[in-house]
């Protein structure tokens, strides 16, 4: 473990970011076959790349980035907010498409995932 601390390590891969939408479930809807819900909040993850670099700062002395976020809806300030400060980010940029935004909606009261 102590070796792994002199370690440089380069990661390429995807930024997702994982989007939860918290709400309750109203029931279904009387006039089309889909669940009604209520919104209550929402919660916003760096995945993907992001959390595998921010992982491997934890055991690796230095690690580097590369990894694409999207010419629209960049999020790139939340993303610098989230990575370890062990981690040197290089991003690219995707022309005329946003970052990968994952949104998956959670029932609060079973916390399971409805869409």
């Amino acid at each position: 473990m102590e070796r792994m601390q002199n370690l440089k390590v380069l990661i390429i891969g995807d930024t997702i970011l994982d989007e939860y939408q918290i709400a309750s479930t109203l029931g279904k809807s009387s006039k089309d076959p889909i669940l009604a819900l209520k919104y209550q909040s929402h919660e916003l993850y760096a995945g993907g790349a992001l959390a595998v670099a921010n992982h491997v700062a934890n055991l690796a002395g230095e690690v580097t980035l590369l990894t694409m976020l999207g010419e629209k809806e960049r999020y790139e300030n939340f993303i610098r907010e989230k990575l370890d400060s062990k981690v040197s980010p290089h991003f690219f940029t995707r022309p005329k498409g946003p970052t990968t935004l994952k949104r998956r909606f959670i029932d609060s009261y079973s916390l399971n995932k409805v869409m």
